[in-house]
């Protein structure tokens, strides 16, 4: 998932924005599931940007005794299994914030819902954009990067026009053209003898980490200011 963080800071921080104002009045039972589920989602959140931090720290460390592709390489040799299990969360918990969501906001649940499964499952695309392969002897990286297209969507945007079809009457909407079969993403392949590919690689997945600290941020603020502190160490008691 380090190259799809700023997409994912961007989707956190849409969530964050949209239902702040909706936790307060609903029920109980439902309170609860709210508060297990964005409590979920922060940690989740927290753990991704602890791990890419972790990795871009062993990146600049043995930079400065190696070059740049031994460096990535020892990063992701070192920091590759807990970059996996951090993605693989973001998939996991995708249901239960789905049912979250749901009763905030039914526009934003579905909207986030074509993209898992509409789409192609979005979270596990990302989760695997980053392969690494040896053939022949040869180590190359695989990276699905996304261009500048992508990075642009403004899920506001987004949201503002599901909300209108919604209205409509059009339950299910996702706007023609956005996100097709991933075509925003491109398959870039590095061989371990590129002196460049691996600054350019760390500084992009650097750039897209600035989204998911912010997304961290809007979470920390939204959990803070709408929950209970009994709220939010009841949920935390219940992440595995």
């Amino acid at each position: 998932m380090l190259t799809g963080e700023g997409l994912i800071g961007k989707i956190i921080t849409t969530i964050a924005s949209k239902v702040a104002s909706r936790l307060l009045g609903i029920p109980m039972d439902k309170r609860r599931k709210v508060a297990q589920a964005l409590t979920k989602l922060y940690f989740a959140t927290v753990r991704l940007d602890e791990v890419t931090d972790q990795f871009i720290e062993i990146f600049d460390r043995f930079g400065k005794d190696a070059d740049d592709s031994d460096a990535l390489l020892i990063a992701i040799k070192t920091e590759g299994k807990s970059i996996d299990t951090a993605s693989e969360t973001f998939a996991e918990l995708s249901d239960e914030i789905y049912a979250a969501l749901l009763i905030l906001d039914p526009v934003l649940a579905n909207c986030l819902n074509f993209l898992k499964t509409g789409k192609g499952d979005f979270l596990s695309f990302l989760s695997n954009s980053v392969r690494l392969s040896t053939d022949g002897g040869n180590t190359r990286l695989k990276v699905e990067m996304p261009n500048a297209r992508i990075l642009s969507t403004d899920f506001d945007s987004i949201y503002k026009l599901c909300t209108q079809k919604h209205e409509q009457g059009e339950q299910y909407y996702w706007p023609e053209g956005v996100f097709d079969y991933f075509n925003d993403f491109e398959i870039v392949e590095i061989i371990f003898d590129d002196p460049h590919a691996a600054k350019e690689l760390t500084s992009m997945i650097s750039h897209q980490q600035l989204l998911l600290k912010q997304a961290r941020e809007s979470l920390r603020v939204l959990l803070k200011d709408n929950l209970t502190l009994e709220e939010v160490f009841s949920a935390s008691n219940n992440i595995n």
